[in-house]
């Protein structure tokens, strides 16, 4: 994404959420703490197609984008801040007059929480051993994840623009 020029260079995220969302599984119309996180969210799509919606904070405008498999969503600005992102739990999604069913889907968020908001990991250090909580980890899942990424950065499609500079 850095080198698409999407987000700053240097710009480390310390936040994965995997979510995995069954046929008809939605997620409410929020909008990201914006006292928590710091300024880009990043959404990558896996399996089924989805519709998000957005609504916008002060007009209630709604605007729709097709989030399609493979394809990433870069929450900045005012899509970030001034509109709310949601899914509705719905088993099928009308799309620019189209229907269609609601399969499978994961998506994968990342974020970079804001300094203030950061745990100060020597405090768990007298509950749990480093090495002890390394052992029960493991490191597959960030390797699993770091494969994951390249793949996706391989294939990743241009999202339909929806103008959200415009309200």
């Amino acid at each position: 994404l850095e080198q698409l020029g999407l987000v700053p260079k240097q710009y480390k995220f310390d936040q994965l959420i995997v979510n995995d969302y069954k046929p008809g599984q939605g997620i409410h119309p929020h909008i990201d703490r914006r006292n928590c996180f710091e300024e880009y969210i990043v959404g990558f799509s896996l399996g089924g197609d989805a519709v998000m919606d957005f609504r916008h904070i002060n007009s209630g405008e709604i605007r729709a984008l097709l989030l399609q498999p493979r394809s990433v969503l870069i929450l900045s600005g005012q899509s970030r801040h001034q509109w709310q992102h949601g899914i509705s739990a719905n088993s099928t999604h009308l799309y620019r007059g189209v229907a269609f069913k609601r399969t499978h889907r994961t998506s994968l968020t990342f974020r970079k929480v804001k300094p203030e908001f950061l745990v100060d990991e020597s405090e768990f250090e007298t509950q749990i051993p480093k090495a002890q909580a390394t052992q029960k980890i493991g490191t597959w899942p960030i390797l699993l994840v770091g494969l994951l990424l390249v793949v996706l950065a391989a294939v990743i499609q241009h999202l339909d623009w929806i103008g959200f500079g415009d309200a």
